[in-house]
């Protein structure tokens, strides 16, 4: 017999089962390695290639003639996250993010809290490293924030849409845990 565990996070509820029989577990990528994980909207992802021989590898950072986006680069910058700590939850009013995540193991996750969005409330949650390099582009009004999931230190670029604005940023933080998005850390720890 199951038995319920709720827990409380934000003004939601969260049901987790405890089971006594396997889940069936459902289909996550298509055979060709995609995810199948609906996007939250306007949020875009690229995958460049690592290109690799006997003297290292050649990863492009960003490059217009992949079309990702027609935003210009005005700012650039390298961001680190220690092994068990997590950068967020922010969330920018103008601003693009676009991340491109390089080493470790670092977990993206984002929440949708704009109001007239199709996919408000939708949470993504995404794994980048050097196995999986990636560029992401995160708008305005999504709720951002970064885990290092792995054992060294993470590191990824952020090429934002604007000029940092020293003085007035364009950035509104919460802390981890908060009523405002149904996300848990500290439950998110796997099967």
């Amino acid at each position: 017999m199951a038995t319920t565990l709720t827990v409380h996070s934000a003004a939601t509820r969260h049901r987790y089962r405890a089971m006594d029989e396997p889940v069936r577990a459902r289909q996550t990528v298509t055979p060709e390695g995609k995810s199948v994980a609906p996007l939250i909207d306007g949020v875009k992802i690229h995958h460049p290639v690592t290109h690799q021989d006997e003297r290292g590898t050649l990863c492009e950072v960003y490059s217009r003639s992949w079309k990702f986006d027609d935003v210009s680069m005005v700012h650039a910058y390298l961001v680190t996250v220690r092994p068990g700590k997590v950068k967020g939850w922010a969330i920018h009013h103008v601003q693009i993010d676009r991340y491109f995540f390089v080493s470790g193991t670092l977990k993206l996750v984002l929440y949708d809290a704009r109001k007239d969005s199709p996919t408000r409330g939708m949470i993504n949650e995404f794994y980048f490293g050097e196995l999986n390099r990636a560029l992401v582009s995160v708008p305005p009004g999504i709720y951002h924030a970064v885990e290092n999931v792995g054992t060294v230190d993470g590191l990824m670029f952020n090429i934002p849409s604007e000029p940092y604005r020293y003085e007035a940023p364009d950035k509104s933080l919460l802390p981890l845990e908060n009523d405002v998005i149904p996300y848990s850390f500290a439950l998110n720890r796997g099967h």
